[in-house]
């Protein structure tokens, strides 16, 4: 939980950081759209330590994963990305700002529309090849009644 977070943090710093040196210099938005993305990952990724904090028992709050550093963190991931949308609002506008928060939101939705349609398609598969195995299981076994049948008759004209 809290590498996570710290993560989270040091994507989001390398991120400002980026963007603090090239916001002067950049002409266009799209320069600076990969740094302003990860700041926003960032961003999520101590917020999904910080939900994971949310069912622990007393003990594991107070051992060396504590929630208060979730906590702690979060809001230093907060405060370093409103200063990134500070940046971006003073050198575009608020307009911009608000465009790349909806294109991030929509891609994290995208992402995981994605991830749920695969792992659909992967249970699906496995059902199509469960049924492929009792299918031919069933004809190997019916083969081998039917061979049976035949030797006994064969063995009985013999006689």
């Amino acid at each position: 939980m809290i590498a996570e977070s710290l993560a989270g943090l040091a994507l989001i710093k390398a991120s400002l950081n980026a963007v603090k040196g090239a916001i002067d210099t950049c002409n266009d938005i799209g320069e600076l759209s990969g740094q302003i993305s990860s700041a926003l990952s960032g961003q999520r990724e101590c917020q999904k330590a910080r939900a994971k904090d949310k069912g622990m028992s007393l003990k594991q709050q107070f051992g060396s994963d504590s929630p208060a550093q979730a906590v702690i963190d979060n809001k230093l991931a907060l405060e370093l990305v409103n200063e990134l949308k500070f940046l971006v609002i003073d050198r575009f506008d608020l307009k911009t700002w608000d465009m790349i928060v909806e294109a991030e939101r929509e891609q994290v939705k995208q992402d995981a529309e994605r991830a749920q349609a695969e792992k659909l398609a992967k249970a699906e598969n496995k059902q199509q090849m469960d049924e492929i195995l009792v299918v031919g299981a069933s004809l190997g076994i019916g083969v081998l009644i039917i061979v049976g049948v035949v030797m006994v008759m064969y063995a009985m004209e013999v006689q």
